[in-house]
């Protein structure tokens, strides 16, 4: 997750327009220190979340480029970016959409099986959800590319809910395993990684409901305002 390769981050725009970088991070070279200050961290949380949602929005060639953010600016340097200052603000719902892009997509076979155990469980986050009925590994790795692509292009709510619902529906998966099964531990940590989705899920439903509502995360001005840890690890 380290190693990084750097994008276009310029929208694809007519040869005699000039094009606008998003204000992203160079790949793995850009890292905050633990200690930077929280005001300056959260403003360029929400205004690099903001300027991603708003390009993808305006240019569908870079939106199917930014879709992959997660592999090409890389996991570490998202989460230092976006994973806080509110677990439920908009920084932080576009880290927990592109950990979980990342996990249906590196580890899909893992990921289809888990889904198939919990969709029993959880008729309605299914239904929510849009996997096919019978998810094989590709299912799930095109659902993660969904969901990242429905934010870029103009529906952050949906993808929220969309990922909430299959966080519900790995969550009840990852119940089932956890009662089943001679090692102990393994077991437990099922649990706990169910857990760690359902926290996900009522966080990104959180945000959903908020943008919804008409509160823009972008727009939040403090952390009064707005609540990826618990979403499956890649």
């Amino acid at each position: 997750m380290s190693q990084y390769s750097s994008p276009d981050h310029g929208p694809q725009q007519p040869a005699n327009r000039p094009h606008r970088p998003l204000p992203l991070p160079a790949p793995g070279l850009w890292l905050p220190a633990p200690d930077a200050d929280p005001v300056a961290k959260r403003e360029r949380a929400y205004a690099t979340a903001s300027a991603l949602l708003a390009a993808g929005r305006d240019d569908p060639g870079l939106a199917a480029e930014l879709v992959r953010l997660d592999e090409t600016l890389g996991l570490d340097a998202l989460r230092e970016l976006w994973a806080e200052p509110e677990e439920d603000g908009l920084p932080a719902a576009l880290w927990s959409l592109y950990l979980l892009r990342a996990w249906l997509t590196r580890q899909s076979a893992e990921a289809a099986r888990i889904y198939r155990s919990g969709r029993g469980h959880a008729p309605v986050a299914d239904a929510v959800s849009g996997v096919p009925e019978t998810p094989t590994a590709e299912d799930l790795a095109a659902v993660g590319d969904a969901v990242v692509t429905t934010a870029l292009r103009g529906d952050p709510p949906a993808a929220m809910e969309r990922a909430a619902a299959v966080h519900r529906v790995v969550a009840c998966g990852r119940f089932a395993v956890s009662e089943v099964g001679d090692d102990e531990e393994a077991r437990k940590h099922e649990a706990r990684l169910a857990e760690g989705n359902l926290r996900a899920a009522a966080r990104l439903e959180t945000a959903a409901a908020a943008w919804r509502a008409g509160a823009h995360p972008g727009a939040a001005t403090g952390p009064e305002d707005a609540d990826g840890a618990g979403a499956p690890r890649p």
